[in-house]
């Protein structure tokens, strides 16, 4: 096979039915936060099967909703792990608070209960974990760790967009965050929520995403702003969620699709040199957003591919790389970092690209 185009890892598939409600959107005269936003946030929450969503306008303001929520004490330790995206640690720095990294477990990524055991302290007031390329975390036993601490769990889901963990869907903890960007399993080009079953947290979020106002009824004269707190420009639009709201029907054969390809690539990789595979446990399911693939001589590996015309993606570096964090010896993070790779995963990938791609890499690099 010879490349037309550059395989790329993420490539979003807008379908026509979700062009069509941004349209009317568009020409409904309304395209602010409105009737759609609350449409989308009823349609999620039962989705996931949670009680409450509140949509806001990216992931990152989610996180930053979310902790804001708790009420920390400032310069208070917020347990995390090295390998998600440099928001989650941001909006630990946002609330004042400190993020304390603790190590992974190698064969997938997530964050290590263990790792966790060994960070906790008495300055610590929460944990927030991140269900890494949408393989849920060990919810269990993290629930249960907050709970002998007496402290709370933020759920990152932002790749968890339909995953599930022991029959139960991601998104029904204390307080979970998605995001709608575009390269997630479903998108509103951008986008977020913070899903929550407390009635508090729901109330207090909304305040917040909305510049601290508290909306009132509508009144033909408009009253003087009920502003609660300092709250932030969270706000969506109506525009974005009749993308998602779309998009919304067709996750579940969209993660399916996903789903083959990443078993494609982990079973015709199993017995490849230089190989190594994740090991995930049947108690629950992946949305497969990507399936983190760890080589030797990862960047070799990534120069002859793209050379090949496939595109591939580190998914993520340790972040205590940056400035932001003290650097701690993490091991099982360290050779995460030295040997993941995501190969190409989105649901406009063909099966004869896929060959190509495996029939690249079995030639060696």
């Amino acid at each position: 096979m010879h490349t037309k185009r550059l395989i790329e890892v993420f490539r979003p598939a807008i379908y026509e039915d979700s062009i069509n409600e941004a349209v009317k959107t568009l020409r409904s005269g309304w395209i602010g936060a409105g009737s759609r936003v609350k449409e989308f946030e009823e349609k999620f929450s039962r989705y996931v099967g949670s009680k409450y969503c509140v949509a806001v306008n990216s992931g990152t303001s989610a996180l930053h909703i979310a902790l804001k929520c708790l009420n920390l004490p400032k310069n208070c330790e917020i347990v995390t792990t090295p390998i998600t995206y440099i928001s989650a640690i941001h909006t630990i720095i946002y609330v004042g608070c400190v993020p304390r990294l603790a190590d992974v477990e190698r064969e997938t990524g997530n964050i290590s209960v263990k790792g966790i055991k060994e960070k906790l302290r008495e300055d610590n007031k929460a944990i927030l974990c991140v269900h890494l390329g949408g393989y849920p975390c060990d919810l269990e036993e993290l629930r249960d760790l907050a709970s002998t601490y007496g402290i709370p769990l933020i759920e990152d889901c932002a790749h968890a967009i339909g995953s599930s963990y022991k029959g139960e869907r991601i998104g029904t903890g204390t307080l979970c965050c998605f995001s709608f960007s575009f390269p997630k399993p479903v998108t509103g080009v951008e986008g977020g929520a913070i899903v929550t079953s407390e009635a508090e947290y729901a109330e207090r979020a909304r305040v917040l995403r909305n510049l601290g106002i508290k909306n009132g009824k509508e009144r033909a004269v408009d009253s003087q702003l009920h502003v609660k707190e300092v709250g932030f420009r969270y706000n969506w639009n109506d525009v974005m969620a009749s993308i998602a709201l779309k998009q919304l029907d067709h996750l579940e054969q969209d993660n399916r699709r996903r789903k083959k390809i990443a078993e494609r690539y982990l079973s015709e990789l199993s017995d490849t040199k230089g190989v190594y595979l994740p090991r995930y446990k049947s108690d629950r399911n992946s949305s497969y957003f990507f399936v983190p693939l760890f080589f030797d001589r990862r960047d070799d590996l990534a120069r002859k591919l793209y050379r090949r015309g496939i595109r591939s993606k580190v998914y993520f570096r340790r972040l205590d790389a940056y400035h932001v964090c003290n650097s701690e010896r993490l091991p099982n993070a360290d050779w995460y970092d030295r040997h993941e790779l995501t190969l190409p995963i989105n649901v406009c990938i063909t099966d004869e690209e896929i060959d190509y791609i495996l029939k690249t890499m079995r030639g060696g690099w």
